[in-house]
């Protein structure tokens, strides 16, 4: 993890790449610099993308890996953030009393906010700026950062994701039952299955945990692990066959996910029969 820390002031200010907050007890400030995929944000699903900025209040944990969610929700993420606590602000003000109004602000937020137009391309700038600048210039830039919150303007509630009626739900979900019935066997990804069903990769991914109950991947490997437990029955066919048959693009990782779902190997669970 690149870590980025200075003084302010009497203040320690850190910037670092994005980590999870299970118990979040900071103003977090997130530029995602590269990648796209999902963060849990206080249990809900929130979709990001390159670009976003986005603050998040204390208390509001938030999680951009969890063990319910699929390799594909992340991919390649590369994201800056800026903590900064309550104490830090009392400093900061104590130190800068022209700070007040943006300290005020701040205070006040009680949800996660996203920053959009001018404001979001001199903050974004900024943040970009924060890992390459000298040491001498990261205050001024924080104070910047900072400053840019004093007013509501290009400040707004992060979106949800977009709701469907119910008949929609429910078509969607048979394309994707027969999608995925047709595919099985076939190398399955992300983009072709969310094309197929006129939805792009954030949302569908969202979309798939709340009506499915697990990831894309997750669901994928489960029924292949139960064609394959079934073949292993018959006792038809060595295992790489069985691997090759159901869709596993190699032995080794036949055996993991064969392991994950059922509690021991392939070769274990036919001697077992």
């Amino acid at each position: 993890m690149n870590k980025l820390s200075y003084t302010l002031g009497g203040i320690e200010v850190v910037s670092q790449c994005a980590e999870t907050q299970k118990t979040n007890k900071f103003w977090t400030l997130i530029y995602v610099r590269s990648g796209a995929g999902i963060c849990m944000l206080e249990g809900r699903l929130q979709g990001f993308s390159d670009g976003d900025l986005f603050i998040i209040p204390p208390r509001l944990s938030y999680s951009f890996v969890s063990d319910d969610l699929g390799e594909e929700y992340n991919e390649n993420v590369q994201a800056s953030i800026m903590r900064f606590s309550e104490s830090w602000l009392d400093a900061l003000l104590s130190v800068f009393r022209s700070c007040s109004k943006v300290v005020l602000r701040l205070k006040e937020m009680k949800s996660a906010m996203s920053v959009n137009g001018t404001k979001w391309l001199k903050v974004s700038s900024l943040m970009a700026e924060l890992t390459t600048s000298l040491q001498q210039e990261q205050p001024e830039k924080i104070l910047q950062i900072l400053d840019a919150f004093s007013t509501e303007t290009d400040i707004y509630p992060m979106s949800r994701t977009t709701d469907y009626d119910d008949a929609d739900i429910a078509e969607k979900v048979v394309r994707i039952k027969t999608y995925l019935d047709c595919h099985i066997l076939n190398k399955i990804t992300l983009e072709d299955i969310s094309s197929y069903t006129g939805m792009n990769r954030t949302y569908f991914c969202l979309f798939f945990k709340k009506h499915f109950g697990s990831s894309l991947t997750d669901y994928i490997n489960s029924k292949r692990v139960d064609m394959a437990a079934h073949r292993l029955k018959d006792r038809r066919g060595c295992i790489s066959e069985i691997a090759h048959e159901c869709g596993f693009p190699t032995v080794t990782y036949f055996n993991r996910i064969f392991r994950k779902y059922r509690g021991v190997t392939p070769s274990e669970y036919r001697k077992s029969l």
